[in-house]
């Protein structure tokens, strides 16, 4: 049972955690998911203040990972970028005319 809702649902709809008695969190996957987003929504400045911290702290090893990434997935990343191109044809056709 949910310690939120307090409704019984089946052992899929838990996240699992060993820490607990049965292997699986206290409070279901939806009523996490709302948790999750208020706490997102109250404290949006202060994740993004963070967020923006880290990647300035660590700009030299991001750009690195996300180079690696590009150079590993350089024919799904230009496949991906061509079907975008071809269905969204009137904006970069417009762009290009401009």
């Amino acid at each position: 049972m949910c310690s939120v809702c307090r409704i019984e649902k089946p052992f899929n709809e838990y996240h699992k955690d060993r820490t607990k008695k049965y292997g699986i969190s206290y409070e279901c996957k939806s009523c996490k998911k709302i948790r999750d987003k208020e706490y997102s929504k109250k404290y949006r400045e202060e994740i993004n203040e963070k967020s923006k911290k880290y990647r300035e702290e660590h700009r030299k090893e991001l750009n690195e990972k996300n180079k690696k990434y590009r150079e590993e997935h350089r024919e799904e990343i230009n496949e991906k970028n061509r079907k975008y191109r071809e269905e969204h044809r009137e904006v970069y056709g417009e762009i290009k005319n401009a």
